[in-house]
């Protein structure tokens, strides 16, 4: 009896050993497929520029996700399993998985645009969605910067893609304004004169491009300007500010040039 279960065994495993043999030869083959065509496409990708973790998303991730998926399936072939009908059953359950998950396909697709487009580096200073502050990571699903407050903030990629995006960083110095008004008493050259000889006490100010003081607009109660200053560093962008507020200040009192309060005429009728 045991003579018999053992031949039973030996003649079946020798009937599926061709197909055993096949089944590993392919997996060997795409085994080496895989390494070749993944090794040509990380150099490729690197030649492009193409950032480093996108390159891993399509090489690591997507790719070696695909080749293994096809391999599985030619292999199973061999052996009398139809992996693509099973795989075709379970087509509702990925579906509901699929849109459980969209949320964060959508960020991930929005983490390769990020990589492609490259609206922005680590390092650069962004501003989205009332969030301002410097680039430290991006990752496939999220950007995180780090805020002048020193806070640690992540965003979506989503949220990125979908919203006006201003980049401080990508052109190099950035553009401060302060905002004052004066009298229509006063000098505008005299103000000017006086405003741009403050600008010298805060060094991180530029002098080239250098600042200059605008009319903005003739308002209501007065004439209203506009101190403009240079910056290499957004990093400094807000003390620079707040200490120009307080500079402008002294000077317009220094000068005695007169800073105009809201004026109302009343029409009295009998």
């Amino acid at each position: 009896m045991l003579e018999t279960e053992i031949t039973s065994i030996a003649t079946k495993f020798s009937e599926i050993l061709p197909e055993l043999f096949n089944a590993v030869l392919v997996l060997f083959g795409f085994w080496l497929f895989n390494v070749i065509v993944r090794w040509f496409l990380r150099h490729a990708l690197n030649k492009a520029n193409v950032h480093s973790s996108l390159a891993e998303i399509l090489i690591d991730n997507i790719l070696w996700a695909i080749i293994w998926l096809i391999a599985l399936v030619v292999a199973a072939n061999y052996l009398g399993l139809d992996l693509f009908a099973s795989l075709t059953g379970v087509g509702f359950l990925s579906v509901a998985i699929g849109f459980a998950a969209k949320d964060s396909l959508g960020n991930i697709v929005a983490g390769i645009q990020i990589f492609w487009d490259k609206p922005f580096s680590v390092g650069d200073w962004i501003e989205v969605e009332e969030k301002f502050g410097e680039v430290v990571d991006i990752t496939v699903r999220t950007t995180r910067i780090r805020t002048l407050d020193n806070t640690f903030v992540v965003i979506p990629n989503q949220m990125i893609i979908n919203s006006p995006l201003v980049n401080h960083s990508i052109n190099g110095a950035t553009r401060i304004k302060i905002l004052f008004s004066i009298g229509y008493g006063e000098s505008i050259d005299w103000t000017r004169q006086t405003l741009l000889e403050i600008t010298g006490s805060v060094p991180e100010v530029l002098s080239d491009p250098a600042p200059d003081v605008i009319v903005r607009d003739l308002g209501e109660s007065g004439i209203e300007m506009q101190l403009r200053v240079w910056l290499n560093d957004m990093s400094k962008e807000q003390r620079v500010r707040f200490k120009l507020n307080e500079e402008v200040r002294k000077a317009l009192g220094d000068a005695q040039i007169e800073i105009p309060y809201p004026h109302r005429t009343i029409i009295m009728k009998k």
